[in-house]
């Protein structure tokens, strides 16, 4: 099955910056720019208890050996002026050929 990598995403990391009041903000510095397949998916809710669990909205599937793409804390994805949060990187089948970044759109 071929891919069609004909988006143009950008992944950035969220880090705390100081002003000159010392008062801290946010700042998102783009780790990498690349083409990627957009794989949109239906969002899933599970309520269980007292806890609410969702599911991936999409899937963004890129070529592997990527710098610098690794699951961090606040890591986010830029596509189509939307922005995802970066849920987790997988190797697909551990062939080390591409991976899958699953997301949840934020805003």
């Amino acid at each position: 099955m071929r891919i069609d990598r004909r988006h143009l995403i950008t992944l950035q990391n969220k880090i705390s910056t100081q002003n000159e009041l010392g008062n801290r903000l946010p700042a998102y510095v783009t780790v990498r720019t690349m083409l990627a397949a957009f794989i949109p998916k239906g969002g899933t809710l599970f309520m269980g208890g007292q806890e609410v669990h969702t599911e991936t909205d999409c899937i963004f599937n890129i070529v592997y050996p990527m710098s610098g793409v690794v699951p961090q804390n606040d890591m986010y994805v830029l596509h189509d002026n939307l922005i995802y949060l970066v849920l987790s990187c997988l190797d697909v089948k551990g062939l080390h050929r591409e991976m899958n970044i699953l997301c949840k759109r934020v805003k």
